[in-house]
């Protein structure tokens, strides 16, 4: 948060607001499932014995094929970030490893079960399905993507403790805890914008001090990344510093282009950042699922 304010202080200074290049590009024939269309045929295989144990709510499961440990959190993080859904899994999981480092199985933790589940995903669809009807019934894409977008900035916030809580690594969490982290914000705002069919990805990657989520939105015939974490905490840090006394130049918030991390490419990503002395670098993962933003 620190480093965010030092950035946006930056930038209010400066006054300087991103210029978005007109960009064309298609979209490879692929569905939404990008990490899914990723992986290769065995690895597919596993990647949806995975998801039908996940929705079985199985503890257990056996692997068949020569699966090393890095493997199995490379297929799991890809179900995961395809199906953001599925919010009852827990990011804490164990392996029975034999000694050549070969996975033999996997026992899965699980954040609700039984009718604690079932009254979690009445509470998640209820204002879920609220947010997308009122999406849909926008006339533009651009339109659509803005509503939800707001919507997932209004209905919650960033977490300011138990950040490891894999709870926090769900959707569920921005919706009903109304608190997340950004893999929260980025599962919420990826279910609700393929649900109006604006494909959208979660993206990982991380700095030299930490890990992060966003999302990569196609639109308009491009592939643009959105932050609405960092976007979120910039709206809160401009009212902040405007009603303080380093606004020396009596800014207001409607003199600010606030769409700082909003539909912009892998440049502008990196150029925001860059102000902070900080590059959050792709994961391997997500280079491989999800196209670049040029």
């Amino acid at each position: 948060m620190k480093r965010l304010k030092q950035i946006f202080l930056a930038f209010l200074i400066s006054i300087q607001a991103f210029s978005i290049p007109s960009y064309a590009k298609e979209l490879p024939d692929t569905t939404i499932y990008a990490y899914y269309n990723a992986l290769n045929t065995d690895d597919r295989v596993l990647y949806t014995q995975v998801l039908d144990n996940f929705n079985l709510l199985n503890s257990k499961i056996k692997i068949k094929g020569n699966y090393q440990i890095t493997d199995i959190k490379r297929i799991i993080n890809s179900v995961l970030y395809d199906h953001p859904e599925i919010f009852w899994v827990s990011t804490r999981y164990s392996c029975e490893i034999k000694s050549s480092g070969k996975v033999v199985s996997i026992n899965f933790e699980y954040l609700f079960s039984g009718s604690e589940l079932n009254a979690a995903k009445n509470y998640f669809d209820t204002v879920t399905e609220a947010i997308v009807k009122n999406a849909k019934s926008l006339d533009t894409t651009e339109e659509k993507e803005r509503f939800i977008a707001d919507s997932v900035m209004e209905i919650t916030t960033y977490a300011t403790d138990n950040l490891s809580s894999p709870i926090y690594q769900t959707a569920y969490s921005a919706v009903c805890n109304k608190v997340t982290v950004c893999t929260g914000y980025a599962k919420l705002f990826s279910y609700l914008c393929n649900q109006v069919d604006i494909p959208t990805f979660i993206v990982t990657g991380s700095s030299d001090i930490e890990s992060h989520a966003w999302n990569v939105v196609y639109i308009d015939g491009a592939f643009k990344n959105v932050d609405l974490t960092t976007e979120d905490q910039i709206i809160e840090l401009a009212k902040e510093t405007l009603n303080s006394s380093a606004n020396t130049k009596n800014i207001k918030l409607s003199d600010i282009d606030l769409d700082i991390m909003y539909n912009i490419t892998d440049k502008e990503f990196n150029d925001y950042w860059a102000r902070g002395g900080t590059y959050y670098a792709r994961s391997d993962l997500s280079k491989a699922a999800i196209p670049a933003c040029e």
